[in-house]
């Protein structure tokens, strides 16, 4: 009965520290306006457009992944593109996610409903050295929902304080602003990216290895100018309450499965 107790004890501690100990690692996080509350006016999908913040970064920081804001539809194998490129609009990095490996809320396509189902989601990126200002930009290349079609629109919130969100293209990357959902002018809205980071870089010998999905080829010069907020504007680093370390997680984690299983065998029935 002791080993049984055991190995019951041991999974319910490992479903507890899977989801820290995998957690994505960073020192703080990079909001997308300055009056980022979280709360949402709307979500929109585009195609061939892609959503995207520009972030102010004085220094160099490590991006370890994104949170982003919004529903999803539909079944299959689509990808969203998630890229970073620097104020000048040259693609640093670009990544490629599977949809259906991104936790976010399902929508009813019928009821139309993706800000009702809408969640916050966090999207594990390679570790991409950036200096200096940088965009995230999120290509879902959502279509209309349907119950053919499948797609992921983001959340976007009123009135932009910064007016660092954007509507681009690629191929060259150009700043394209739309209007949004038929009412919204670009400069009025932002939308829900937020971005992870790390405060120190990587060694010299694993930063100069580029990301296995980054394409080099993919290298433009936008043909417009880039916009950035003004200096009183500027989106700056909201620490996060403490640092996330994978295997300090695991090292705890194992730890305590070890005592727990100790304790409970070393107990008579």
């Amino acid at each position: 009965m002791n080993v049984k107790r055991g190995v019951f004890v041991f999974f319910i501690v490992m479903v507890l520290c899977i989801p820290s100990a995998f957690a994505i690692q960073h020192d703080g996080i990079l909001k997308f306006d300055a009056g980022d509350t979280g709360t949402a006016t709307g979500t929109y999908g585009m195609n061939p457009w892609g959503h995207a913040v520009l972030f102010k970064n004085p220094g160099t920081i490590t991006v370890t992944g994104i949170q982003v804001y919004g529903c999803k539809f539909g079944t299959g194998d689509k990808k969203i593109f998630v890229e970073i490129w620097d104020k000048d609009l040259k693609q640093l990095y670009k990544d490629s996610i599977a949809l259906n490996r991104i936790s976010l809320g399902e929508m009813d396509v019928n009821a139309g409903n993706c800000l009702a189902m809408a969640s916050w989601a966090d999207i594990p990126l390679p570790d991409h050295v950036v200096t200096g200002d940088f965009y995230v930009v999120v290509f879902t290349y959502s279509p209309k929902a349907s119950s053919t079609t499948q797609g992921m629109p983001l959340g976007y919130t009123t009135t932009s304080i910064t007016g660092t969100s954007h509507t681009v293209k690629e191929n060259p990357n150009v700043i394209d602003d739309i209007t949004i959902a038929n009412k919204y002018s670009p400069a009025a809205i932002d939308w829900m990216i937020r971005a992870y980071y790390t405060k120190s870089a990587p060694t010299q010998a694993s930063a100069s290895i580029p990301s296995l999905t980054q394409q080099n080829t993919l290298t433009f010069t936008a043909t417009s100018p880039s916009v950035s907020a003004s200096p009183t504007a500027q989106i700056s680093a909201a620490p996060s309450t403490k640092s996330e370390s994978t295997k300090a997680d695991i090292g705890l984690c194992l730890v305590v499965i070890s005592l727990v299983i100790s304790v409970t065998l070393w107990k008579k029935p």
